[in-house]
């Protein structure tokens, strides 16, 4: 009977302890599976809200013309408080301040440029360009669209055309032709009238040389020309440097190329 009863006790602490076991086991996986649940939203949430909108502005630094700004509004980096921040991986941190200070200094550079060229270099230049333009300008120095073969009565002030190409001009001095191409293929402005404009003025005797010449002749060009190579450099740092961090962010992101 004795040995009996001990293996029965035996027995019942043995499934006991299993049972305990067993318990502290599945409450363990429990818990793990909740942290994982947590840390997996938390990395959601870091990515909707922060890192989207990140990828996005990168992007666009990268994929702006030569010389603008043309981003996707506000670096959302810089209006994130230090809490925030440091929810992001610190290679990426890194990678986002190397290419926040990229972006500063070439719009700084930018800047520069565009105050000396719209207050001084630009106005002195617009006498010589509205000259040359003449004969193709109405009694009120405007360009007619008809001359474009557009049928109605639109038209463009000469100053604003020449605010048009003014940087694609400066930015090739020596080259009117390659100027001109950049104005035709730029994405600024009334597209469909640069192209257009660029056409009609290519069929007329050196008139593209002309119009480059009255801007360029200006002694104000040549500090424009290099205030704006400055710049230019600077925003292909800048390019560069969001391309490294957007590369990181889009891994983050588990996004395709």
């Amino acid at each position: 009977m004795d040995l009996g009863y001990e293996a029965k006790r035996g027995s019942m602490v043995d499934d006991f302890t299993a049972t305990v076991i067993g318990a502290g086991i599945a409450g363990g996986i429990g818990l793990i599976t909740v942290y994982i649940q947590q840390r997996w939203q938390r990395q959601q949430s870091v990515n909707e809200a922060i890192l989207g909108p990140i990828y996005n502005f990168l992007l666009s630094v990268e994929q702006a013309e030569p010389g603008r700004y043309a981003v996707a509004g506000e670096n959302p980096w810089t209006k994130l408080e230090t809490y925030d921040r440091m929810k992001v991986p610190k290679k990426i941190r890194n990678a986002l301040s190397v290419a926040t200070a990229s972006l500063k200094e070439y719009e700084t550079s930018l800047t520069d440029y565009s105050n000396f060229a719209w207050q001084v270099a630009r106005p002195a230049a617009l006498p010589a360009f509205t000259e040359v333009l003449k004969p193709y300008l109405d009694s009120g120095d405007r360009f007619p669209f008809r001359r474009l073969g557009i049928p109605w009565d639109g038209s463009r002030e000469g100053g604003t055309i020449l605010d048009t190409v003014y940087m694609s001009i400066i930015r090739k001095p020596a080259d009117p032709q390659a100027a001109w191409r950049e104005v035709e293929r730029s994405e600024v402005g009334d597209t469909w009238f640069n192209r257009k404009l660029v056409t009609f003025l290519r069929k007329e005797d050196e008139m593209h040389s002309k119009l480059s010449a009255a801007i360029t002749s200006r002694p104000e060009s040549q500090r424009a020309t290099e205030l704006l190579r400055t710049a230019d450099g600077k925003q292909a740092n800048a390019i560069r440097d969001a391309y490294a961090a957007r590369r990181l962010v889009q891994r983050r992101l588990k996004l395709r190329d």
